[in-house]
């Protein structure tokens, strides 16, 4: 388990990525204690990533 999971798993507040538009990609690979973030900010637009309702 990396750095920022560890940070991000007990973390209950939004989560948020930056990367240039042409990185996004409709899968990544990941393992099962990868944290997802919910939003994705890039220089051309802002991807909904994590829909699940926060407890």
């Amino acid at each position: 388990m990396g750095f920022y999971d560890r940070f991000l798993a007990d973390y209950n507040g939004m989560k948020l990525g930056l990367c240039y538009d042409n990185c996004m990609s409709e899968s990544f690979c990941h393992d099962g204690y990868d944290i997802s973030v919910d939003k994705v900010f890039t220089d051309k637009d802002i991807y909904t990533i994590n829909t699940k309702e926060r407890k």
